[in-house]
Order: C-alpha cells, then sequence, then structure tokens
C-alpha cells in the first residue's frame, strides 16, 4: 500500500524533530501539495526546514540518514521529497545581502541530499513557504 503525502509528511517530521531536536525551528510544506494541484506518484512534496543554526557536515550526515530511512519505508517517494534545510540567520543575510556566507542543506529530485551555501536562488522557496504557512512542526 503506497503511503499517503500526509503519512510521508508526519513520518517525516517526527523523524527530523528527533535528529535535529530544538535546532529544527519549523517545518512548512508549499508548492502543489498546498497550492491544490499536486499529481500524486508525479508531484513532490516540497519543504521548508528552518533551523536555529547554520547546517554543516554533521547535520548533513544526520539528514542523510533521514532521508535514506524514509526512502526504505516508503519506496514510491524516493526522488520526490525536496527540502530545504537554512538557518533563520541565513535567510536575513541573503535578503539583505550582507555578504556573509551561510550554509544550508538540500535534497531535491535528481540531486543527492548535499551542503552548498545559502543564495538567492532558493529565495522563492523560502518565501512560498511563508506565505503558504503550512507548517507542520514549529512556529
Amino acid at each position: 500500500m503506497a503511503t499517503s503525502p500526509e503519512a510521508l509528511l508526519r513520518r517525516l517530521g517526527a523523524c527530523l524533530s528527533e535528529e535535529l531536536g530544538e535546532k529544527l525551528l519549523s517545518l512548512s510544506v508549499h508548492g502543489s501539495w498546498v497550492a491544490g494541484d499536486f499529481i500524486p506518484g508525479r508531484s513532490d512534496l516540497d519543504l521548508l526546514a528552518l533551523l536555529a543554526d547554520d547546517p554543516d557536515d554533521r547535520t548533513l550526515a544526520g539528514l542523510t540518514a533521514v532521508h535514506a530511512a524514509i526512502s526504505a519505508a516508503a519506496p514510491e517517494w524516493d526522488n520526490h521529497v525536496e527540502v530545504d534545510y537554512v538557518s533563520i540567520d541565513a535567510v536575513a543575510s541573503v535578503l539583505t545581502r550582507d555578504g556573509s556566507v551561510h550554509s544550508m542543506v538540500r535534497i531535491s529530485p535528481g540531486e543527492p541530499i548535499h551542503l552548498l551555501p545559502a543564495n538567492l536562488h532558493y529565495v522563492l522557496n523560502w518565501r512560498a513557504a511563508r506565505e503558504h504557512n503550512h507548517r507542520i512542526l514549529g512556529r
């Protein structure tokens, strides 16, 4: 039996809460799921995880394990979950273009989970998550 988007979001939220603890400030879903044009088996689940601190190699290792476990438990969702893991300071820095460098973790269809510099390329995702205001966890 296929895992529903709701069940996947609950499982991902629980796993991320366990892995990140208080470092996870909020987890929000945006994109086709909240816009109402989600197509099961075709659409991705798009999420934004706001963190208290910039992610590092240790965070990446933990998130890699979480996503591997999610994919093993619900293989139909493998390569259909997109998450930006970014600190609140990184978002502020990118938006104000203050020149400071912050890291983020990203998992996206067609790419392995990886650490990269937070930059303006992701602002539309962050804005969509904020505007939809569809939180799974946090404030």
